[in-house]
């Protein structure tokens, strides 16, 4: 354990979005809408990032926080760690470390010359079947888990090695950091004093399931029906993969988006997620007709089921509030904040930014790209150079 007294002195230079970012946040603004489509242009991003996959992490040490594995770039002199800021980074929900979301967002923050902690996300079937006593969506236990690591990961640096702690996520992830930062700042001996960045974070945790919850609802007899099987699936992936733009893709791509973004990029992992709580915890909980049960579940029978604690922070308006969580952290002193997201966001698609009771969203902390739904534009150079120009 060690003070945010100690790193004061050397906090991140750039706190919110300011002139250091606002060239590359022009670019980034300027780029053409390649897909009007937002769930097409969220599976698109997705599958650039399948590119990711056959790429290792560039991690040289991997550090246990609890028994949860967690991946750490340490720069380095020669054999010796080297003074560096520690960025920590937070993946999307499901996220594996074998993720190729995880990969891409991992390799590009360790072209930045910082330390790199990150860790599979809490819905994940990694971090379930590490034995990890947290249950997903118990975001306050999910964040005392991370602080853990992170600690972890200081001591494995060295103490004089870490010139300051900073935060990213995407999606579950940011909103996570969020909530790490705000418990951060309620203990006696604080550590993360540097800048927190959310990438395509829920508004309100609660509305993003309950919105998911539809989809799967409304997409169910046409996934299976018409976009599920793998002769259907092949071509429809090759064909977001191959695409410029949404001009591209064939009827059958636009045809399923809907369906494969609620069922294959979400539901399909929360059946994964079940059978490893099933599993892990010897609950005995899996039906006769699995395939049945597999197609029926969504969001609010997984929390209902395998994570009452989760269902709960559901279940609570307030605390499934990012900006609370925000102002938790801002009461309690200067909060170096940057929020980046899409207007076409699909976990925000009744938010409303300007009416949040909690906290004042300008555009001094959040930005807004035209385009690229659900994280679809963090597949754009242009989003890299965002990157470098915050970090």
């Amino acid at each position: 354990m060690f003070a945010l007294g100690a790193f004061l002195a050397c906090a991140s230079a750039t706190a919110d979005w300011g002139p250091d970012n606002e060239r590359a946040l022009n670019e980034l603004m300027r780029e053409p809408v390649r897909f009007p489509n937002p769930t097409a242009a969220t599976l698109w991003g997705g599958a650039q990032a399948r590119k990711a996959a056959n790429q290792p992490l560039t991690a040289n040490a991997t550090l246990s926080a609890q028994g949860i594995k967690c991946p750490l770039l340490i720069q380095k002199n020669g054999a010796k760690a080297k003074p560096a800021r520690l960025l920590v980074y937070l993946p999307g929900m499901f996220n594996n470390l074998n993720d190729p979301l995880l990969i891409r967002g991992f390799n590009r923050f360790a072209r930045l010359g910082h330390h790199l902690l990150t860790m599979p996300n809490p819905w994940s079937e990694d971090y379930i079947r590490s034995g990890a006593k947290t249950r997903p969506g118990e975001i306050e236990l999910e964040a005392e888990q991370i602080l853990r690591a992170i600690h972890e990961a200081v001591r494995a640096i060295g103490p004089r090695n870490v010139e300051g702690i900073d935060v990213a996520g995407d999606s579950d992830g940011a909103f996570l950091g969020a909530v790490t930062f705000a418990k951060d700042r309620e203990s006696k001996a604080p550590i993360l004093d540097g800048s927190l960045t959310l990438f395509g974070p829920p508004l309100h945790f609660d509305k993003a399931l309950a919105a998911m919850d539809r989809r799967i609802d409304d997409s169910r007899e046409k996934y299976f029906r018409d976009c599920s099987s793998k002769v259907q699936v092949v071509p429809i992936l090759a064909n977001l993969l191959s695409a410029p733009s949404q001009l591209w893709l064939n009827p059958h791509t636009l045809d399923c988006a809907d369906s494969i973004f609620a069922f294959r990029a979400f539901q399909a992992f929360a059946v994964r997620a079940a059978i490893a709580i099933d599993e892990t915890w010897n609950l005995g909980s899996i039906p006769t007709d699995a395939e049945t049960w597999k197609r029926n579940l969504t969001f609010r029978g997984f929390l209902k089921n395998y994570s009452p604690g989760g269902l709960k922070t559901a279940n609570d308006p307030v605390k499934a509030d990012l900006g609370y969580w925000l102002n938790q952290s801002s009461q309690r002193g200067p909060l170096n904040l940057r929020i980046l997201t899409s207007r076409d966001e699909l976990v925000n698609e009744i938010a409303d930014w300007s009416a949040d009771p909690h906290f004042h969203f300008t555009e001094k902390n959040t930005r807004f790209v035209p385009w690229g739904g659900h994280l679809g534009w963090e597949a754009l150079q242009d989003f890299d150079l965002v990157v470098r120009s915050a970090f």
